[in-house]
Order: structure tokens, then sequence, then C-alpha cells
């Protein structure tokens, strides 16, 4: 195991434990540098989801707003809708006779094509609970109309008409057709007995006439103190409250969310204000009879005038004009409320006001189709805003989930009731709550995909750069010091060594020449034997100075360029075969050379000097790990390869045990030597093979390897001249 020492030779860490610790602090340093990033990573996440929240909460109160809007525009109108549209007929300014004239109503009209989405139709419940709409007369006498001619559309008015009734009757709101109230000319005590029989529950209209009762005491206490009008007011106000009382109570929460400010939210309330208006209506009297009396007074015209009878066009015309100025008005103060909602059901909504005339309540209003009114007021603006990418949409009404709008890429909307909450926990982006008359329905923003702002790309590519570029530098200040404890380990392997090389045959050198120098040695044959032992060892270490040397003129950058020249093969194998040859003997191999005629006279462009110190270098590094080997044999030799022309190979072969695989490719690293420290027997400084391949780049070539069988082969490209 290599140890690595200091400038004073102390021991300092084997390479291992030196590897070891590298990685120990450079972890406790990744970690105290990770945790601040981490911190600000952290932070920087979390503003961006806040700012991404604050993004998708504004643009959820800018559309809770739009849909405000919306349905403001839609109610305006019947926010001043006068007291007398809800009759069949109403009473309109004439401005061709300059006074007041008997029309139908605008409300008489089949709903078809009204603004209100799913608009079913409108009613009015007067103070007796009795219910009539405005696309019917009051009284069957006066279903002989000439508006009602056509039996299909009769038809079809009857059964709209059957329709809001049974509408109303079905969620409490009516007295069924059964227990309907009777008229004035029955007693209160008869009405009483009778619900009580029928066991029902009590509908709106019984309970409004309790809390008339209730009303009675309340004014009587005051009735010295106020003034008429004084009661008047007092009398629709106190009625109004018990009425929004008496509906069908559910939890909500009124909190002005979704709007920009407190002053917006109030804004929408200020809009709806108790109004007092002066209602005219046309005195109670059948169309038919006063279309009767008008034709009547036509005939008597034509009749006094000897006039011709004009066509029926005009007569109905001018029928028309004589029932307006006919038709007795008549007129008085109301008081209005502004209009309420409330959810009938599973399938319509209820939008009504209260209107009192002559201290009389009417409950005056219009039934919409719960699903076509939301989806045109509120789902067509979901998916038409940048919201419907991201949230999903819960609307509540009256405490009571009514739908869920899923984002695009999931579904494009859920029709159903009571729609159930998605399994995964969602973000609550909003809680919204519309402006009166629907301010007791929610809009629930919550996000179904993970909220990202406009700059999280930015900041995610910020992040991993950063993140990449820690994780790159840590690896490579480890692979550079893991690299440096083991040139160092490798550095002190080499000076021990290189030390061993140059110690043991100096001190041979230095045992034989005293020997030989005091003339002890008097055998001829041991003296030769001295002197080759001192001429060959002299020689192999001229070959490891020289190798030093290069290499610490190569490590300098003081290495000169090789000069090339142009030699034949066989020269170049001749001039090496003269270095090693002595090398090979004294090691007991047999130096072969092997190069045809054609291959001797190829020429290349070596410089000698280099070429020589490859082939010696080669041949050392053969010897020394093929020592073992049954044939003792060093093939020295030259070839021309035909994929490669532009080259000429030389190769050293021995016939040892070759090269592992998994060694070939690092023995020809600086200061490598295979095998372990502690084991090796092997000698040598790691240095050879290492120059070999450096030598070989400096004159335009390449070194390559091959395992034969058996032995290993080194093979030299050069280029050809």
């Amino acid at each position: 195991m290599a140890t690595l020492r200091k400038n004073d030779g102390s021991v300092m860490l084997s390479e291992e434990r030196a590897t070891r610790r590298l990685a120990r602090t450079l972890i406790v340093f990744f970690v105290l540098l990770a945790l601040p990033v981490s911190a600000l990573l952290i932070r920087t996440y979390r503003q961006l989801s806040q700012e991404a929240l604050l993004q998708y909460k504004t643009a959820a109160e800018d559309l809770v707003a739009r849909v405000d809007e919306s349905i403001h525009s839609l109610l305006t109108a019947e926010e001043l809708r006068p007291f007398g549209d809800y009759n069949f007929f109403s009473v309109a300014d004439n401005p061709l006779f300059q006074q007041k004239a008997v029309n139908y109503s605008p409300l008489s009209a089949l709903p078809d094509e009204s603004p209100i989405p799913g608009l079913v139709g409108y009613f009015q419940v007067d103070p007796t609970g009795s219910f009539s709409s405005p696309i019917l007369p009051a009284g069957t006498d006066s279903w002989s109309d000439p508006r009602l001619a056509d039996r299909a559309e009769l038809t079809k008015r009857q059964a709209l008409h059957a329709r809001l009734e049974s509408v109303l009757t079905d969620n409490y709101l009516l007295a069924s057709s059964e227990r309907r109230p009777p008229s004035a000319k029955d007693s209160d005590e008869h009405v009483a007995a009778e619900e009580e029989e029928a066991g029902a529950s009590v509908p709106m209209a019984e309970e409004l006439d309790r809390m008339d009762d209730a009303f009675g005491q309340a004014v009587g206490a005051a009735e010295n103190r106020q003034t008429q009008a004084d009661k008047t007011q007092l009398a629709s106000k106190y009625l109004a409250d018990e009425l929004f009382e008496a509906k069908k109570e559910a939890p909500a929460d009124n909190e002005p969310t979704g709007y920009k400010s407190k002053s917006a939210y109030l804004g929408k309330q200020s809009r709806r204000e108790r109004r007092t208006e002066v209602v005219n209506i046309p005195a109670t009297q059948s169309w038919e009879q006063n279309t009767q009396r008008a034709e009547q007074a036509l005939e008597q015209r034509a009749d006094s005038s000897n006039a011709v009878r004009p066509s029926p066009q005009i007569q109905d015309n001018e029928a028309a004009l004589k029932l307006q100025e006919s038709t007795p008005i008549l007129t008085f103060e109301s008081v209005i409320d502004p209009i309420q909602a409330h959810l009938l059901g599973d399938d319509y909504i209820i939008f009504f006001r209260t209107a009192y005339r002559d201290n009389q309540r009417y409950l005056q209003g219009f039934v919409v189709k719960k699903n076509t009114f939301l989806k045109r007021t509120i789902d067509d603006a979901f998916y038409s805003s940048s919201l419907s990418s991201v949230a999903q949409l819960r609307v509540k009404m009256f405490g009571y989930s009514t739908r869920l709008l899923q984002p695009k890429q999931v579904s494009r909307s859920l029709w159903s009731d009571e729609a159930a909450s998605p399994d995964s926990p969602s973000d609550l982006i909003l809680k919204g709550v519309l402006a009166p008359p629907l301010d007791q329905t929610q809009l629930l923003f919550t996000a179904a995909v993970p909220l990202t702002s406009a700059g999280a790309s930015l900041v995610h590519a910020l992040t991993f750069l950063l993140i990449a570029s820690l994780l790159g530098g840590f690896y490579a200040l480890y692979r550079l010091g893991k690299a440096q404890i083991s040139l160092a380990a490798q550095q002190t392997n080499f000076v021990s060594a290189i030390s061993h090389e140059l110690k043991t045959p100096l001190t041979s050198i230095r045992m034989y020449g005293e020997m030989l120098r005091s003339g002890w040695v008097g055998d001829e044959e041991k003296r030769k034997s001295y002197y080759d032992f001192i001429f060959f060892e002299s020689e192999r270490l001229s070959r490891l100075i020289a190798n030093v040397l290069t290499l610490a003129r190569i490590g300098n950058n003081s290495f000169e360029e090789p000069e090339r020249c142009v030699m034949k093969s066989s020269a170049l194998l001749d001039l090496a075969r003269s270095r090693v040859d002595s090398q090979v003997s004294q090691a007991g191999f047999e130096l072969k050379m092997s190069c045809s005629e054609d291959d001797g006279d190829v020429e290349a462009e070596v410089d000698e000097d280099l070429f020589v110190q490859i082939i010696v270098n080669l041949v050392d590094n053969a010897l020394k790990f093929s020592a073992k080997a049954e044939v003792r044999e060093i093939e020295i030799g030259c070839r021309r390869e035909a994929h490669r022309p532009e080259l000429v190979c030389f190769y050293v072969r021995d016939f040892g045990p070759g090269v592992p695989k998994t060694e070939m490719k690092k023995i020809f690293s600086l200061f490598y030597r295979p095998g372990s420290e502690l084991t090796r027997t092997t000698k040598g400084t790691g240095i050879g093979l290492a120059l070999v391949k450096e030598l070989t780049a400096r004159m335009k070539g390449r070194v390559d390897l091959e395992n034969r069988s058996p032995g290993a082969e080194f093979q030299v490209y050069l280029p050809r001249a």
C-alpha cells in the first residue's frame, strides 16, 4: 500500500486513507454549502408559490366580479320592473292620445326569447295566497281574449301556468290546489280548521298571514305616534324581514370575499334599496267585455255617419283604442323591496320580491332552471378564463354544493348536482361570494394542478444549473484530489523504486570494483564475469538515468522536438539490434529479428535516438515480465498493415504470460506498475512504457498492445516517408 510522506520524510497518510479523508472533507463542505443554498431555494419557491397564488386569486376575483356584473345586468330590468307588469294587462303612456292606455303586459308573452337564461315564467301571489301569472288573464271569463284565440297557444300558456304553480306548490311556497286559500268571504276559522285537518306542512302563504297578525300587534302600539305613511314604511320593513327569515334556512358564509375591497361589496348592496313607485293598473274587467263595448261604439258611430264599415284589422285597432279610452285606470303608490333569490329543490331558482299596496303584500317574481342559469352565468365565464386550465370551481348555493367544474384538461363540466369533492386535496385559491340577491352563493376556486408563476421556468433552469454546478464541481474536486493523491503515491513509489534500482547495482559495482582493484580475484574467468557484471549494470544504470532525464525534460516542457530523418526499416532494426543484443544475451534470452525484404525497404520518418530508446525500453519490459517463460525468446520485427498503409509497424514480442485485459490501458500511465507494492518482485520504476507512449507521440506515431498466444506484442506505428 502506498504511503504519502511529508517533505521532512515523516509518514503522512496512506493513499486509501487520504482518499477517504478527501471524500469526508468534500461531503462536509458540500453539506455546509447546500444548507444555505437549500434555504434560499425553498424561500424562492415559496415566494413563487405565493406569487402564483396571488396571480390566480386576482384572476378569480376578476371572474367573480364579471359574474356579478353579468347577473346584475340581467336583474337590473327586473329590479325596476313596474308593479303592474305582473298582470296580463298593464297601463302604459300613450303619446298619441297623451293619456294612459291599457295594453298587453310585456310579461304576457311566452318566455321563449327571454334574455334571462333558463327562464320558466313569471308569477304573482296576492295577499289571499292566490297564484297568477301574466301569461294568462286573471279569471276564466277573460280567457276568450283575442290573443288567446289560438288553441295551441292557449294550451301552451295553460301548461306553463300549471308548471309554475306546481313548482311553487311542491316547494311549499304556495298552498296546494286542495288547500288553496278561499275567497275573502270565507272565515279565517274555516281556513285554519281545513289546514289542520289536512295535516300538511304550513305553506308560505299561511306563514305570511301569521306574520300579518304579528305585524298588527307591533303596529298597534305605535298607532298614536305614527302617520299612515310611517305605518306603511314600518309594515314594509317588518314583513320583508319576516319573509326573509321564513325562507328555508341554510348555512352560508356572507363574508365579502371575492371583491377587491369591502367598499366594492357595499357598493353592490347600495344599488338594491327599497323603492316607492306610482302604480297604474286597469280596473278589473274582461278584455272581451271591453272589446264588445268598443265594437258597439264603433258601429253606432258608423251608422250615424252612414260611413262604410272598415276592414276587420281596422276594426280591431279602433276597438283597442276605444278599449284604452273606456277602461278605468287605478292609480296608487306601491312600496317594492329588492329582489331576493332562493333555491327550489334540485332544479329551479326562484327570484322574487315583496310589493306592498294599501298595506297588502304581494309576491312577484320569476322561476329559472338552475342548470341553464348557472351554465350561462358562471360556467361559460369560468371556461373562458385562464383559471379553467389550472383550477376547479365548486358552486355552493344556500349551503348546498350544486356543481363542480373541473379544469379543461380533466373534463368539460360535471352537470350533476351535489358533485363530490375530488379525492386529492387541493389548495384553496379564493372563496368568493356573489352580490345580492345571490349573496348566499359561494364560488370556491381550488387548485387542481400545482400553481406556477410566469418566472417559474427561469427559476427551475437556474436551480438545475446551480445544483448541477455544485454536484459537478464537487465531483471534479474529488476526482482532482484523488488524482493528486494517486500521483503523490506514485511519485513516492517511484522514489522508492528508483532508490532501490540505483542503490543495488551501485553497491554491487563498488564491491566488485574494490575486489578487482585490490587483486583479490586471481581467477581470470571470475575477473571476466565481474567485469561483465560491472559493464551490464552500468549500462542498465545509464538507461535508467536516461529515462529519468527524459521524463524530467518532458515534465519541465524543455524536451526538444525530435529531429526526424528518413531511414529504411531494416536499418532501424539493425541499429536497435546492436543496442539490445548484449542486454538480451545477458538475460539468457535469444533475440530474433523478423522483417521481410519488402518490409525492410519501407522508409519511415524517425528520430534515431528516440527510436532506439523506445525499442530498448520495450525489450527491457519484455525481459522483466517473461523471465519465467518457457520460451526464452524476444522477437523484434517490422511489417506493413493493409488497414494502415500510411504507417510502418515495429513490434517487440515476448512469450511470457501476457498482460491482463484490465491492465492493458493502465500500463502506459506514468508511474503505474501492476500488482501490489508489498508483494511485487519485478524490478522497475513505472516510467518505461509511459516514455514509450510519449516518445512515439513526439514522432507523430502511436503505440498499441495485443496479447498473443503466448505472450504480448507491443506495436509502435510510425509514419512512412
